[in-house]
C-alpha cells in the first residue's frame, strides 16, 4: 500500500507539517459521502442519493478514520470516485472519463491492494454491458490503469528483483487468516511478532530458514501461502470452520478493531457519539436496496455491486478487520440508500403490508447482525488491545497520565496479562520523573512502579525488561550517598540484574547496574566483572573506564 506513504510524505513537506497532513486527510474524507450522494444519484435518483449521502456523514468508521492518515480513509475516498468515474463512463465513453476511471482504478488499488481482485471484474462488466466501442473502452481504462501502477511496478523490479504490481505480503496475510492458530481476524502466527515492520521481518527469516537461502519478497509470500494451504488440507473441518466465522464476521456489526477501536475512542471525542451508524446497521438496508434495485434499476448498477460482492469474498478468503472493510462501504451506502428510498415510498403510497413485512425482516436482521460473534473472554482481549494502542498513542505524544488510564482500563480486562503490567510500572515511573521532588505523589507513582515490576516478575520470573528495570529503578531511588540501602532491597537489585544479563549479555545498562549493586554489597571482584563487561561493549565509556582503574588500584 505505497499510495498513503507518498501522499503523507508530500504534504508534511507543506507549511504546518504533521498538522497540515491532518487538515488536509480530514478535508479528503469529507468528499467521500458527496461522492456517494452523486453515486446513487446517477443509480437510483435524487432522493435515493440524499438518503445515502446523509448516511455516509454518519457512518462511524468514515468518522473515526477521516483525521487517522491511515490506508482505508484514503482508499474510501477514491473508491467511491472510481465507482462514479466508470458508471458515468459508461453513458458517455468519452475519453478523458474512461482515462480517469483507469487512473482512479490504479490510484484505489495502491491505496488498496485488495482492489486488484475487482480489476478483471471490471473489465468483464465493460464488455458484457458496451454494445459498441468495447475495445476502445478497455484500450482507455487500461492506459489509465497502467500509468499509475507501471511506475510501480518498474520501482519494485528495482528494489526487490520481483515484478509485483503493489505489494508482495499477500501469502502471510493469507496464512494469517487460514493457518494453524487462525480465529478470522487479525492475529501474529507462532514466532512472528506483532508490529508490520517486524511481522515482515520474521516471516522473512522463517521463510529463508525453511528454504535454505535468501528468497525475494514474491517467494517469501509464496512459502506462506503455501504453508497455509498445506495446513488447511490436514485440518479441513478446521479451515471450514473458520471460513464460516469470517463470512460472519463480514456482515456482522461489530467492528473489528486493528490499531484504532471506535468503541474506545469514543471516550474521548464526543464527535464519536454523533457518529452512529455502523455496517450492521447499513447492510439490512442495502439488502433491501439492493433487491429492489435489481428490479427496476440500470445495469451500471452491477459496478458498486460487484465491488461489493469481491471485498467482501477477500475478507472471508484472508481475514476480517474493520480498516479492510470500510473501504466498501461506498457501495454498501449506495444500495442503503436505495433501501431508504423505497421504505419511504412504501409509507408514502401507504402500502402497510408490505412495509411491516420489510421493517419485520429488517428488525430480524439487526438483531441478529448486533449478536457479538466473540465470546466474552476473546471481546476482552480485542478491547484490552485497543486500550494499550490508545496508551501508546499518547505515549508518543507524552501524556503520561492518560497512557496510565487507558492501561489501567486494559488491565481490568485483562488482570494477569504482564505486558500490561508492564507498561504500568513503566509509565509509573515516567510520570513519577515529572513530578517535583517535594510532591508527595511521587512516592506514590514509584510505589506503583515498583508494585508492577514485581507482579510481572512473580509471573515471569526471567522477563529481561522487568528485571532491568526493576534493579535500575531500586538503585537509583534507593542507592544515594548518605542513605545506606536495605540489605534485603539490594538483594533483590542484585538478583533483578543478574537475570537481566544473563537474559541478555549484550546490554550494557544492565552490567552496569549489575556492577553498582555489587559494589554497594562490597564485592570488590564482581564490581570489577561486570564493569569491564560493560566495558567490552561500550570501550567509550570514559566514567566506566575510569572506574575500573580505580578498582584495579585498590588491589
Amino acid at each position: 500500500m505505497p499510495l498513503l506513504p507518498y501522499l503523507l510524505a508530500g504534504l508534511d513537506g507543506l507549511p504546518g507539517g504533521h498538522s497540515t497532513a491532518i487538515f488536509f486527510s480530514g478535508l479528503l474524507s469529507g468528499l467521500t459521502p458527496v461522492l456517494v450522494y452523486w453515486l446513487a444519484k446517477r443509480l437510483f435518483g435524487e432522493l435515493s442519493g440524499r438518503a445515502a449521502g446523509i448516511l455516509a456523514g454518519f457512518y462511524g468508521p468514515f468518522v473515526l478514520y477521516s483525521c487517522a492518515m491511515v490506508p482505508a480513509s484514503l482508499a474510501s475516498l477514491l473508491n467511491a470516485a472510481f465507482l462514479l468515474c466508470v458508471v458515468v463512463a459508461m453513458e458517455k465513453r468519452t475519453k478523458p472519463i474512461l482515462l480517469s476511471a483507469g487512473v482512479l482504478l490504479g490510484l484505489a488499488t495502491l491505496a488498496r491492494a485488495q482492489n486488484l481482485a475487482f480489476v478483471p471484474v471490471c473489465l468483464g462488466l465493460v464488455v458484457i454491458l458496451l454494445k459498441s466501442e468495447r475495445i476502445r473502452s478497455l484500450v482507455l481504462l487500461g492506459v489509465g490503469f497502467g500509468f499509475v501502477l507501471l511506475p510501480v511496478a518498474i520501482r519494485n523490479v528495482v528494489v526487490t528483483g520481483d515484478l509485483t504490481l503493489v505489494a508482495s505480503n499477500g501469502g502471510v496475510n493469507f496464512y494469517i487468516g487460514n493457518g494453524d492458530g487462525a480465529n478470522g481476524i487479525w492475529r501474529a502466527p507462532a514466532g512472528v511478532r506483532r508490529t508490520r515492520v517486524e511481522m515482515m521481518e520474521d516471516a522473512r527469516s522463517i521463510a529463508n530458514e525453511a528454504a535454505g537461502n535468501v528468497l525475494s519478497p514474491e517467494e517469501v509470500s509464496s512459502y506462506w501461502l503455501r504453508r497455509a494451504l498445506v495446513e488447511m488440507k490436514a485440518d479441513p473441518s478446521r479451515s471450514f470452520r473458520i471460513l464460516l466465522r469470517k463470512a460472519w464476521l463480514s456482515v456482522a456489526a461489530f467492528e473489528v478493531p486493528n490499531v484504532i477501536d471506535g468503541q474506545v475512542y469514543r471516550e474521548f471525542s464526543p464527535v464519536l457519539w454523533l457518529s452512529f451508524l455502523s455496517w450492521g446497521l447499513l447492510f439490512p438496508l442495502a439488502l433491501l436496496g439492493c433487491f429492489q434495485g435489481l428490479r427496476s434499476g440500470g445495469k451500471e448498477q452491477l459496478f458498486p455491486l460487484l465491488f461489493l460482492v469481491c471485498g467482501m469474498l477477500l475478507l472471508v478468503a484472508f481475514f476480517v478487520n474493520a480498516r479492510f472493510r470500510v473501504p466498501l462501504a461506498p457501495a454498501l451506502l449506495v444500495f442503503a440508500g436505495r433501501g431508504v428510498e423505497w421504505m419511504i415510498q412504501l409509507a408514502r403510497t401507504r402500502e402497510w403490508k408490505p412495509f411491516s413485512g420489510v421493517v419485520g425482516v429488517m428488525i430480524g436482521l439487526l438483531f441478529l447482525l448486533h449478536r457479538s460473534p466473540f465470546q466474552e473472554e476473546e471481546a476482552a482481549k480485542l478491547r484490552s488491545n485497543s486500550y494499550q494502542l490508545a496508551a501508546q498513542s499518547f505515549r508518543s505524544a507524552g501524556e503520561f497520565p492518560s497512557v496510565r488510564v487507558n492501561l489501567m482500563k486494559a488491565l481490568d480486562l485483562e488482570p494477569d496479562s504482564t505486558e500490561i503490567l508492564f507498561g504500568l510500572g513503566r509509565v509509573g515511573e515516567q510520570i513519577a520523573e515529572s513530578v517535583g521532588l517535594g510532591d508527595p505523589k511521587k512516592k506514590e507513582f514509584l510505589d506503583e512502579a515498583f508494585l508492577y515490576y514485581r507482579r510481572v516478575l512473580k509471573a515471569k520470573p526471567d522477563d529481561f525488561k522487568a528485571n532491568l528495570n526493576l534493579g535500575v529503578l531500586i538503585l537509583r531511588e534507593h542507592l544515594k550517598p548518605g542513605v545506606e540501602i536495605r540489605v534485603a532491597l539490594l538483594a533483590e537489585a542484585r538478583q533483578c540484574l543478574e537475570r537481566a544479563v544473563h537474559g541478555d549479555p549484550s546490554n550494557v545498562s544492565g552490567w552496569i547496574g549489575l556492577g553498582m549493586a555489587r559494589s554497594a554489597g562490597g564485592d570488590r571482584p564482581g564490581t570489577l566483572e561486570a564493569y569491564e563487561r560493560a566495558h567490552e561493549l561500550d570501550g567509550k565509556n570514559e566514567n566506566l573506564r575510569k572506574r575500573i582503574e580505580s578498582l584495579k588500584a585498590q588491589e
